[in-house]
Protein backbone atom coordinates (compact mmCIF):
# COMPACT_ATOMS: atom_id res chain seq x y z
CA UNK A 1 0.00 0.00 0.00
CA UNK A 2 2.81 2.41 0.82
CA UNK A 3 4.72 1.72 -2.33
CA UNK A 4 1.75 2.08 -4.41
CA UNK A 5 1.61 5.97 -2.68
CA UNK A 6 4.99 6.59 -3.35
CA UNK A 7 4.35 5.32 -7.03
CA UNK A 8 2.01 7.62 -7.52
CA UNK A 9 2.98 10.33 -6.17
CA UNK A 10 6.10 10.18 -8.14
CA UNK A 11 4.23 9.87 -11.38
CA UNK A 12 1.52 12.83 -10.37
CA UNK A 13 2.25 15.77 -12.38
CA UNK A 14 -0.93 18.00 -11.13
CA UNK A 15 0.47 20.75 -9.65
CA UNK A 16 4.11 20.83 -11.06
CA UNK A 17 3.98 24.22 -12.42
CA UNK A 18 3.35 25.30 -9.57
CA UNK A 19 6.43 23.40 -8.03
CA UNK A 20 8.83 24.28 -10.86
CA UNK A 21 7.46 28.29 -10.26
CA UNK A 22 8.30 28.36 -6.67
CA UNK A 23 11.83 26.98 -7.25
CA UNK A 24 12.96 29.52 -10.41
CA UNK A 25 10.40 32.28 -10.22
CA UNK A 26 13.82 33.69 -7.01
CA UNK A 27 16.15 32.58 -9.27
CA UNK A 28 14.86 34.96 -12.17
CA UNK A 29 14.61 37.70 -10.17
CA UNK A 30 18.27 37.16 -8.89
CA UNK A 31 19.33 37.10 -12.56
CA UNK A 32 16.94 40.06 -13.28
CA UNK A 33 18.22 42.37 -10.74
CA UNK A 34 22.26 41.18 -11.91
CA UNK A 35 21.30 42.09 -14.92
CA UNK A 36 20.30 45.56 -13.75
CA UNK A 37 23.21 46.13 -11.88
CA UNK A 38 25.46 45.46 -14.53
CA UNK A 39 23.54 47.37 -17.32
CA UNK A 40 23.84 50.49 -14.41
CA UNK A 41 27.05 49.90 -13.91
CA UNK A 42 28.18 49.49 -17.64
CA UNK A 43 25.96 52.82 -18.27
CA UNK A 44 27.74 54.84 -15.42
CA UNK A 45 30.95 53.93 -16.62
CA UNK A 46 30.50 54.65 -20.22
CA UNK A 47 29.38 58.23 -19.09
CA UNK A 48 32.09 58.95 -16.90
CA UNK A 49 34.56 57.85 -19.79
CA UNK A 50 33.20 60.25 -21.77
CA UNK A 51 33.12 62.97 -19.61
CA UNK A 52 36.89 62.46 -18.70
CA UNK A 53 37.61 62.01 -22.44
CA UNK A 54 35.98 65.20 -23.25
CA UNK A 55 38.02 66.93 -19.98
CA UNK A 56 41.38 65.69 -21.32
CA UNK A 57 40.63 67.33 -24.99
CA UNK A 58 39.56 70.31 -22.91
CA UNK A 59 42.64 70.65 -21.16
CA UNK A 60 45.03 69.60 -23.83
CA UNK A 61 43.07 72.70 -25.44
CA UNK A 62 43.88 74.93 -22.46
CA UNK A 63 47.78 74.32 -23.04
CA UNK A 64 47.33 75.32 -27.29
CA UNK A 65 46.16 79.14 -25.37
CA UNK A 66 49.22 81.97 -25.42
CA UNK A 67 48.13 82.84 -21.66
CA UNK A 68 48.47 79.04 -20.57
CA UNK A 69 49.15 77.88 -17.30
CA UNK A 70 49.80 74.39 -16.13
CA UNK A 71 47.98 74.92 -12.73
CA UNK A 72 44.82 75.82 -14.58
CA UNK A 73 44.51 72.55 -16.00
CA UNK A 74 42.96 70.51 -13.34
CA UNK A 75 40.32 73.04 -12.71
CA UNK A 76 39.54 72.69 -16.54
CA UNK A 77 39.34 69.40 -16.66
CA UNK A 78 37.11 69.10 -13.03
CA UNK A 79 34.74 71.61 -14.20
CA UNK A 80 33.86 69.78 -17.76
CA UNK A 81 33.55 66.69 -15.74
CA UNK A 82 31.05 68.43 -13.15
CA UNK A 83 28.92 69.73 -15.93
CA UNK A 84 28.66 66.28 -17.92
CA UNK A 85 28.23 64.09 -14.92
CA UNK A 86 26.89 66.93 -12.28
CA UNK A 87 28.04 66.98 -8.72
CA UNK A 88 26.94 63.89 -8.18
CA UNK A 89 26.06 60.66 -10.77
CA UNK A 90 23.41 58.67 -10.24
CA UNK A 91 25.79 56.22 -8.96
CA UNK A 92 25.38 58.29 -5.86
CA UNK A 93 28.77 58.79 -4.63
CA UNK A 94 31.19 62.12 -6.74
CA UNK A 95 33.99 60.60 -8.96
CA UNK A 96 37.37 61.61 -7.65
CA UNK A 97 40.12 63.31 -10.36
CA UNK A 98 43.62 63.57 -11.25
CA UNK A 99 45.04 65.70 -13.90
CA UNK A 100 48.18 64.93 -14.87
CA UNK A 101 50.32 67.19 -17.46
CA UNK A 102 53.47 65.34 -18.95
CA UNK A 103 56.36 66.81 -21.25
CA UNK A 104 57.77 64.76 -24.66
CA UNK A 105 55.35 64.26 -25.16
CA UNK A 106 53.06 67.24 -24.01
CA UNK A 107 49.87 65.13 -23.11
CA UNK A 108 47.22 65.53 -20.17
CA UNK A 109 46.15 62.35 -18.57
CA UNK A 110 42.98 62.32 -16.52
CA UNK A 111 42.07 59.35 -13.74
CA UNK A 112 39.29 59.00 -12.57
CA UNK A 113 37.94 56.62 -9.55
CA UNK A 114 34.69 56.08 -8.47
CA UNK A 115 32.63 53.38 -6.46
CA UNK A 116 29.49 52.51 -8.18
CA UNK A 117 26.45 50.98 -5.92
CA UNK A 118 24.66 48.19 -7.77
CA UNK A 119 20.32 48.79 -6.66
CA UNK A 120 20.84 45.26 -4.62
CA UNK A 121 23.84 46.19 -2.65
CA UNK A 122 22.12 46.32 0.60
CA UNK A 123 21.86 42.13 -0.18
CA UNK A 124 24.97 41.03 -0.86
CA UNK A 125 25.66 42.22 -3.95
CA UNK A 126 28.73 44.43 -3.66
CA UNK A 127 29.75 47.87 -4.67
CA UNK A 128 32.16 48.02 -7.94
CA UNK A 129 35.48 50.30 -7.79
CA UNK A 130 36.07 51.59 -11.33
CA UNK A 131 39.14 53.21 -12.64
CA UNK A 132 39.38 55.16 -15.51
CA UNK A 133 42.17 57.14 -17.79
CA UNK A 134 41.84 59.43 -20.68
CA UNK A 135 44.77 60.58 -22.47
CA UNK A 136 44.69 63.53 -24.54
CA UNK A 137 48.54 64.60 -26.71
CA UNK A 138 48.92 67.39 -28.57
CA UNK A 139 51.28 67.38 -31.66
CA UNK A 140 52.81 70.67 -32.00
CA UNK A 141 51.95 73.91 -30.24
CA UNK A 142 50.34 76.71 -32.08
CA UNK A 143 50.31 78.90 -29.17
CA UNK A 144 47.24 80.84 -30.02
CA UNK A 145 46.76 84.29 -28.96
CA UNK A 146 44.16 85.48 -31.32
CA UNK A 147 41.73 83.13 -33.54
CA UNK A 148 39.03 84.36 -35.50
CA UNK A 149 36.41 81.66 -35.58
CA UNK A 150 33.91 82.32 -38.34
CA UNK A 151 33.91 80.25 -41.05
CA UNK A 152 32.93 82.06 -43.63
CA UNK A 153 33.56 85.76 -43.31
CA UNK A 154 35.46 88.28 -45.18
CA UNK A 155 37.71 89.88 -42.38
CA UNK A 156 37.21 87.17 -39.36
CA UNK A 157 40.51 89.29 -38.03
CA UNK A 158 40.67 92.98 -39.33
CA UNK A 159 42.45 95.52 -38.64
CA UNK A 160 42.18 99.73 -40.35
CA UNK A 161 43.20 103.26 -39.47
CA UNK A 162 45.93 103.39 -36.58
CA UNK A 163 45.06 100.08 -34.94
CA UNK A 164 47.84 98.05 -33.94
CA UNK A 165 47.99 94.86 -32.42
CA UNK A 166 51.11 92.80 -31.34
CA UNK A 167 51.13 88.88 -30.27
CA UNK A 168 54.48 88.79 -28.14
CA UNK A 169 55.40 85.10 -28.87
CA UNK A 170 52.50 83.87 -30.11
CA UNK A 171 50.29 82.82 -33.06
CA UNK A 172 47.16 84.54 -34.83
CA UNK A 173 44.72 82.21 -36.81
CA UNK A 174 41.47 82.83 -38.97
CA UNK A 175 39.22 79.84 -39.50
CA UNK A 176 37.83 81.79 -42.50
CA UNK A 177 37.60 80.70 -46.08
CA UNK A 178 36.97 83.73 -47.13
CA UNK A 179 39.45 85.09 -49.94
CA UNK A 180 39.90 88.12 -47.57
CA UNK A 181 40.26 85.86 -44.36
CA UNK A 182 42.31 88.30 -42.45
CA UNK A 183 42.56 91.93 -43.14
CA UNK A 184 44.72 94.67 -42.04
CA UNK A 185 44.26 98.13 -43.97
CA UNK A 186 44.87 101.84 -43.74
CA UNK A 187 47.81 102.52 -41.51
CA UNK A 188 47.18 99.47 -39.19
CA UNK A 189 49.67 96.39 -39.00
CA UNK A 190 48.95 92.85 -37.08
CA UNK A 191 52.70 91.96 -36.04
CA UNK A 192 52.76 87.80 -34.51
CA UNK A 193 55.18 85.15 -34.07
CA UNK A 194 52.96 83.42 -36.72
CA UNK A 195 50.01 84.74 -39.07
CA UNK A 196 48.27 82.20 -40.51
CA UNK A 197 44.92 82.63 -42.45
CA UNK A 198 42.53 79.18 -43.66
CA UNK A 199 41.31 81.76 -46.90
CA UNK A 200 43.58 84.63 -48.07
CA UNK A 201 44.66 87.95 -46.72
CA UNK A 202 44.10 91.40 -47.34
CA UNK A 203 47.03 94.21 -46.69
CA UNK A 204 46.84 97.62 -48.60
CA UNK A 205 50.68 98.40 -47.37
CA UNK A 206 53.78 97.11 -46.94
CA UNK A 207 54.16 96.22 -43.01
CA UNK A 208 50.79 95.60 -42.85
CA UNK A 209 51.16 92.26 -41.39
CA UNK A 210 55.15 91.36 -39.64
CA UNK A 211 55.00 88.70 -41.09
CA UNK A 212 54.00 88.02 -43.92
CA UNK A 213 50.55 85.89 -43.42
CA UNK A 214 50.83 82.23 -44.50
CA UNK A 215 47.41 81.02 -46.50
CA UNK A 216 45.69 78.06 -47.13
CA UNK A 217 46.39 77.03 -43.45
CA UNK A 218 44.76 74.20 -41.18
CA UNK A 219 41.87 75.52 -38.88
CA UNK A 220 41.63 75.17 -35.78
CA UNK A 221 38.48 73.95 -32.90
CA UNK A 222 37.71 76.53 -30.56
CA UNK A 223 39.64 75.88 -27.68
CA UNK A 224 36.94 77.06 -25.40
CA UNK A 225 34.14 75.12 -26.77
CA UNK A 226 32.33 73.19 -23.87
CA UNK A 227 33.84 74.87 -21.35
CA UNK A 228 31.33 76.00 -18.49
CA UNK A 229 30.88 79.79 -18.18
CA UNK A 230 32.04 81.51 -15.41
CA UNK A 231 30.13 83.06 -12.79
CA UNK A 232 29.76 86.83 -13.75
CA UNK A 233 29.52 89.89 -11.31
CA UNK A 234 27.15 92.89 -11.63
CA UNK A 235 28.64 95.71 -13.79
CA UNK A 236 30.89 97.78 -11.70
CA UNK A 237 30.37 101.86 -12.72
CA UNK A 238 33.65 102.65 -11.40
CA UNK A 239 35.34 100.45 -14.35
CA UNK A 240 36.40 102.80 -16.87
CA UNK A 241 34.01 102.08 -19.87
CA UNK A 242 35.93 103.64 -22.27
CA UNK A 243 39.50 103.22 -23.48
CA UNK A 244 41.35 105.93 -24.17
CA UNK A 245 45.14 105.18 -24.21
CA UNK A 246 47.77 102.59 -23.95
CA UNK A 247 46.06 100.10 -21.47
CA UNK A 248 46.43 96.48 -20.69
CA UNK A 249 43.61 94.38 -20.38
CA UNK A 250 43.35 92.16 -17.84
CA UNK A 251 41.00 89.59 -17.41
CA UNK A 252 37.89 90.69 -15.82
Amino acid sequence: MVCKLIRDLIVDRRGSVALYAALTLPVALLAVAGALDLGKVLSERSRLQAAIDKAALAGARELGLADARRENVPSVVAAIVEASMGATSSAGAAASLQTKVRDEPLEVEVVTRQRITPVLGSIGFSAVDVELVAVARIVGRPNICVLGLDASAMGTISLEKEARVTGQSCAVFSNSMHRNSIASKDSAQLTASLICAAGGKDGSHKGSFVPEPLVDCPTFDDPLAGRPEPATEPCDAHRPQQVTSSTTLYPG
